[in-house]
This record gives structure tokens, C-alpha cells and sequence, in this order.
């Protein structure tokens, strides 16, 4: 057992050699280290080597008794160790999306507020300009307020009011949403 070469195999194929003797290499790399062992006889002499030893230590070590149902306990506990994984990052994924949705709604709610309150002065001062331009030509409301021109400045008014709670919103930010997170 001390017939060990006198040098080591090629860095980059080490670990492939010993893969493929255990039987654990992916088939996308083995075309790649056969490619190699064909043209490399230090690599070919290390596999014989380490092939030589894993046979010696197969013959003269006792594989240890294993329970009979200890395959399908390992199946069953690395399945759910991979659920429980899985779950775990897909949850991960879920909250990172959640929380950049609700930043995201924070970010737009004060511009969507704002453009809706300028949107409400306007419709409000062009309703105050329709009711002074049409003035004297309306009758009903004449006649349920005592003439148009109490209107005019109840509508400017309310221009002035809208327009005080949109400064108001805008300067100290009293659009909010709340999450759970």
C-alpha cells in the first residue's frame, strides 16, 4: 500500500478523478476528464493509484449493518429537508416582492393625492368661472340662494380650502400606508 506515485495529478482534474472513481461525477464534466486522461499519464497513473487503494480499503474495512429501512428514512428525511427549504426561500422571495409593493405604493401615493387634489381645485375653480360667466342667465339657483352671487364666493371658497389641504398634504406628508410588515 505504500506504492504511492511520486507526484500528484493535474490541479484542475483532482477532485474529477476522485468523482468518477466514486461514481459521483456529473456526466457534463466526464467528456472533459476523459478527454484529459487520454492525454495525460500522470493523471492516468494517479487514477490507477487511487483506484488500487479504494479496492484495498473496499476488501480489508466491513461495511457497517445498516437498519433496513434506513434508505427510505434518508429519502423521506432529505425530502423534507428540501420542502422545508424550498418553502423557506419561496416566503423569502414572497416578503422581498411585499415589501417592494408597498414601497412602491408609498412612493406613488403622495403623487397620485396630490394629482387628484389639483385635479378637484380645478374642477372646482372652473366651476366657480362657468357659474360667474353664466351669471344672471341661471334662474334656479337665483332663486334658491337669493342670486348668483353668493355662490361665486362660497366656490371660491372652496377653491381656497382644497387648495390649503393640498399644501397642507404635500408639506407634511400625511399620506400614509401602512403595512403589516
Amino acid at each position: 500500500m505504500n506504492d504511492k506515485p511520486t507526484f500528484d495529478p493535474c490541479a484542475d482534474y483532482e477532485i474529477d478523478i476522485v468523482e468518477r472513481i466514486d461514481g459521483t461525477l456529473p456526466e457534463e464534466r466526464m467528456t472533459s476528464l476523459r478527454t484529459h486522461l487520454d492525454n495525460c499519464s500522470r493523471c492516468r497513473e494517479w487514477q490507477a493509484h487511487y483506484e488500487r487503494i479504494d479496492q484495498q480499503l473496499a476488501l480489508s474495512i466491513k461495511a457497517p449493518a445498516l437498519p433496513e429501512d434506513f434508505e427510505m428514512r434518508l429519502r423521506r428525511n432529505l425530502r423534507l429537508a428540501m420542502t422545508e427549504t424550498a418553502k423557506a426561500r419561496l416566503k423569502a422571495a414572497s416578503d422581498r416582492e411585499y415589501r417592494q409593493l408597498i414601497g412602491n405604493l408609498r412612493r406613488n401615493a403622495r403623487g397620485i393625492g396630490l394629482m387628484n387634489a389639483i385635479a378637484a381645485t380645478s374642477a372646482t375653480a372652473a366651476g366657480c368661472v362657468l357659474l360667474r360667466a353664466l351669471g344672471d342667465r341661471l334662474t334656479w339657483p337665483a332663486n334658491l340662494t337669493g342670486g348668483i352671487g353668493p355662490l361665486v364666493p362660497m366656490g371660491l371658497l372652496g377653491v381656497l380650502i382644497t387648495f390649503g389641504a393640498l399644501i397642507w398634504t404635500a408639506t407634511h406628508g400625511n399620506l400614509r400606508i401602512r403595512s403589516g410588515i
